[in-house]
């Protein structure tokens, strides 16, 4: 390993800004500067936009998810209560192809269900509306792609 020569040291040491006729070259570098600062304020109002967009996305995909919930539960609500009893949640992932993918991505299998199902009916029901099939589905099914 060979030292630098003298010369290369005096090059990469800062020097004092030039006055007089030799300052003209440093005002050469201010567009370069400006040029850099628009460029980097640009990407980053690129990527202000990015992440909106994509909590938009989101918000959407939320959306769209809660409105298949809501038709889901009413495929699986055969007496069209407006409620879920223990036995149509089973029923229901036992045949609606819909309703065992959602499971089958929350690792959620038959033998799960019943504590699944205690753990939805929020207000000890015993049978499960809307809202609490939704909510929490959606929530855990959202959760388990992030």
């Amino acid at each position: 390993f060979e030292p630098l020569p003298d010369i290369a040291i005096q090059d990469i040491r800062p020097k004092p800004m030039p006055s007089g006729a030799a300052a003209g070259s440093w005002r050469c570098a201010t567009p370069l500067l400006r040029f850099h600062t628009e460029v980097v304020d640009t990407f980053a109002d690129a990527r202000q936009n990015d992440l909106q967009n994509l909590a938009e996305e989101m918000e959407d995909e939320i959306e769209h998810d809660r409105k298949a919930l809501a038709k889901l539960f009413a495929k699986i609500d055969k007496d069209n209560s407006g409620q879920l009893t223990l036995q149509e949640l089973i029923e229901g992932a036992r045949q609606d192809p819909g309703f065992q993918s959602r499971l089958r991505v929350m690792d959620i299998d038959e033998n799960d269900l019943h504590q699944l199902f205690q753990m939805i009916d929020m207000d000890r029901s015993g049978t499960i509306e809307v809202a609490e099939f939704i909510g929490p589905l959606s929530r855990c099914a959202h959760d388990s792609k992030t």
